[in-house]
């Protein structure tokens, strides 16, 4: 019979869905109240200012340049160019961007909600280090959103059509899409990329 095709909003299927503005949006604005109104209460109670310590900035940057560099390998992939990228390692790559992505607002959020607590406070030398550190991790921030939402956009697959035109699958899909065209359906020949082909074999 006809395979099954998975839709890819489907929790329980191999797709992921991209990532919208309103989640991260969304991820930002709950992280900066969240983290402004825990500052504030640790503050009444003579805690310590917050931190925001170099080594979270080390890591940032290690995810943005590790997920950009995967992404760029499935970008080839998906334009037909000779790689070792797999179309499930590619699938992974899609999941580590949207992660990126979600991730790097809730950061955001939480490094603004820094820089508007320290702006409230008296100045302090210590205080314009950890402006500084604060600032640096917002910039870092926003860079892991947008190079997340990029991958996401290379990790696309346009679904292969059927008989009437319309496509096989949701072209929200993401790279997973490439798994479900490998596992569901085949393009035509004329549309197949090498490592489609060689997938095939």
């Amino acid at each position: 019979g006809a395979p099954v095709r998975r839709d890819p909003r489907d929790p329980g299927g191999l797709g992921v869905t991209r990532t919208s503005w309103v989640t991260i949006v969304g991820a930002f604005a709950v992280a900066a109240m969240g983290s402004y109104a825990v500052f504030v209460l640790a503050q009444g109670v003579g805690a310590p200012t917050p931190p925001a310590s170099w080594l979270t900035h080390v890591f940032m940057a290690a995810v943005i340049a590790l997920v950009f560099w995967r992404g760029r390998a499935v970008r080839r992939m998906v334009e037909g160019e000779d790689t070792s990228m797999t179309p499930l390692e590619a699938a992974r790559v899609a999941m580590a961007a949207k992660t990126s992505a979600v991730v790097g607002s809730l950061l955001g959020g939480y490094f603004a909600a820094v820089i508007l607590f320290v702006a409230g406070l008296p100045p302090a030398p210590a205080r314009l280090d950890l402006l500084i550190s604060a600032l640096a991790g917002v910039a870092l921030a926003v860079l892991m959103v947008v190079v997340g939402l990029v991958v996401e956009r290379w990790c696309r697959v346009d679904p292969p059509e059927d008989e009437n035109g319309v496509g096989a699958a949701d072209p929200s899909a993401l790279a997973n899409g490439i798994w479900i065209a490998l596992t569901t359906t085949r393009p035509p020949s004329s549309r197949q990329p090498k490592w489609f082909r060689s997938a095939k074999r």
